[in-house]
């Protein structure tokens, strides 16, 4: 499992923006796993990973009328990885688990598939996890979890609406700048427009020189106005389709195959 590099703890969350998991879990394609996630919180990152899986295992315990109490050994290694040359450092961490559950002996198959972190104004932080896990007493073998804030034709065609790839990939604050701006834009073209309209109306009908020459001059602003809209629609639209197609949106768990679990 990959994690964030402590040199992120500075930040107030671990990504730009939250993954797709925390706001619809992931669809599982086996009926021998779901997924689920667990919210925990403290002080210190490593501490509160451990204190998560507790908090995960502790609710599998209670769904089965009982306590869990859990002992953990984990192991950590720290290595780089080079990405258009951009090189970022990462803290690779493996959890394994025992479990053993006051009242019925209960064993249970899960894995660690994701996290994210975000630092609240307290100073603590706030960990959830998301976890595939099998029932009760069932070895299950996961399938590979591959996480990618890419996004294929299938999600990106919604670029046809100004806005709508962008939020769809969990940008809301620029998808809503984005059509906003679309919309803002095609009501300026389209007020500017009624309003030539209105103007070279209203020439046609009088007889004043100086009055007509008033109307033409304003007819001929709203017609610069209407352009101007028309332009900067058309380019917002453009930019809305290639950010659509380039930009990376919130990160997602797509399944590719079987994987090694770990067993707890």
């Amino acid at each position: 499992m990959v994690f964030a590099s402590t040199i992120l703890n500075a930040q107030n969350a671990s990504d730009k923006i939250k993954p797709k998991w925390m706001r619809q879990l992931p669809n599982s394609p086996r009926v021998s796993y779901i997924f689920s996630t667990t919210v925990s919180s403290g002080r210190n990152l490593d501490e509160l990973r451990v204190k998560n899986m507790s908090d995960f295992v502790a609710d599998l315990g209670f769904e089965k009328g009982a306590v869990a109490v859990t002992d953990y050994s984990s192991s950590e290694y720290e290595h780089s990885i080079s990405k258009n040359g951009v090189t970022r450092d990462f803290a690779e961490s493996t959890f394994s688990v025992k479990t053993s559950i006051k009242g019925e002996p209960v064993s249970f198959n899960a894995k660690v598939v994701d996290e994210y972190w975000q630092r609240l104004d307290s100073g603590e932080y706030l960990l959830t996890r998301l976890y595939a896990r099998g029932p009760a007493g069932s070895k299950v073998e996961f399938d590979n979890f591959v996480k990618t804030d890419k996004y294929g034709f299938a999600d990106n065609w919604r670029a046809i609406i100004p806005g709508w790839a962008q939020m769809h990939k969990g940008s809301y604050l620029k998808g809503g700048l984005i059509a906003g701006g679309a919309v803002s834009l095609a009501g300026g073209a389209v007020f500017c427009g009624l309003t030539r309209k209105d103007y070279l109306s209203k020439m046609a009908n009088t007889h004043s020189s100086s009055v007509k020459q008033q109307y033409i001059t304003t007819a001929n602003n709203m017609a610069t106005g209407m352009y101007c809209c028309l332009g900067g629609f058309a380019a917002l639209y453009i930019y809305n389709i290639v950010d659509a197609f380039v930009a990376p949106g919130a990160r997602r768990i797509v399944v590719t195959g079987r994987g090694v679990a770990i067993n707890f």
